[in-house]
């Protein structure tokens, strides 16, 4: 089973717009309002892929049950530690005409220390028979940047590979931990090794050397480019699909869940990696994080070119 976490989650609204225009009223031609969180996004595609996980996090509010039923109608398993306050809104404001991607994302609500003390039992109850745990997405306020850590420690204790996918002292803070998977963006690969990579080459030197110390895996993604995954057995480098680009929220997530329903499964790294690829690239062509069909995965899939470095 694989055990997602949200700490962060939120109301995901994406909104079309043809020409957005500042300082102006704007209707949108398309919207699309549903229960978001990089590890929600991550649970939706594994679960549309055939797996069945389970997602935990914090939820506040009306915001908060609205997610949780959102996720029931999904057919979606979900335990929630209920906060005081709201969970946040994150809206997605996609002009057609231009192309440009503009995002509002709230910071989410104070999380206190007994709400953290009832997520980190929850984690460790759902843990048996689990075989990942993914920690995703950004901390509330209240959470300090160590936490990830702290949950990366647990895991190893109790025998389960925890897949890690933050962004800045969150980040970097969790992998001091070693999880068995990090997958950061090119970015955030810069943020954690302190050098800018740009060439092929350089982002697969950075990513072999955040191996080591229990950490097996490294997968970097790299937008539109060509992504990396790094193992103590090899290096897989990826070209993704052509599709037209409607939304990159979520895409992200779609590959983790690609990638670790592909492992799960036995497939090999490289077969994972084609999978993770589809996953990002059918999600990219869609407007919502997360909802792509399996066999837009599968198709652009099969159209990924996978090579061995």
């Amino acid at each position: 089973m694989l055990l997602t976490v949200t700490l962060n989650a939120n109301v995901d609204s994406t909104y079309r717009v043809d020409g957005l225009e500042v300082g102006r009223v704007n209707r949108p031609s398309e919207a699309h309002v549903g229960a978001g969180g990089k590890g929600i996004n991550v649970a939706r595609v594994y679960r549309t892929l055939g797996g069945d996980p389970l997602a935990i996090g914090l939820l506040g509010g009306h915001s908060g049950a609205f997610i949780a039923r959102s996720l029931a109608a999904e057919g979606i398993r979900g335990r929630f530690v209920r906060v005081g306050g709201e969970s946040r809104t994150c809206i997605a404001l996609i002009d057609s005409i231009s192309g440009e991607q503009t995002e509002i994302n709230a910071s989410g609500p104070l999380v206190v220390e007994r709400d953290l003390t009832r997520l980190t039992a929850l984690l460790k109850r759902h843990s048996a028979g689990c075989r990942v745990i993914a920690l995703c997405g950004s901390l509330p306020p209240g959470v300090d940047a160590g936490y990830y850590g702290e949950l990366i420690g647990i895991a190893r204790k109790l025998g389960v590979r925890v897949a890690l996918d933050a962004s800045g002292e969150a980040l970097r803070q969790g992998s001091a931990a070693r999880p068995w998977m990090i997958k950061p963006n090119i970015h955030e690969l810069g943020q954690l090794t302190g050098e800018e990579t740009q060439s092929e080459a350089e982002v697969v030197e950075s990513a072999r050397r955040l191996l080591g110390n229990g950490t097996e895996v490294v997968a970097v993604t790299c937008g539109e480019a060509e992504c990396v995954l790094v193992t103590r057995e090899g290096t897989w480098v990826a070209r993704p699909p052509y599709v037209t680009v409607v939304s990159t929220v979520g895409s992200g997530d779609s590959f983790l869940a690609g990638l670790l329903f592909g492992w799960l499964r036995g497939r090999t790294p490289g077969e994972s990696l084609q999978l993770a690829m589809g996953a990002g690239a059918a999600n990219a062509a869609r407007y919502g994080a997360g909802f792509c069909a399996e066999d837009e995965i599968s198709s652009l899939a099969a159209q990924t070119v996978v090579r061995s470095v």
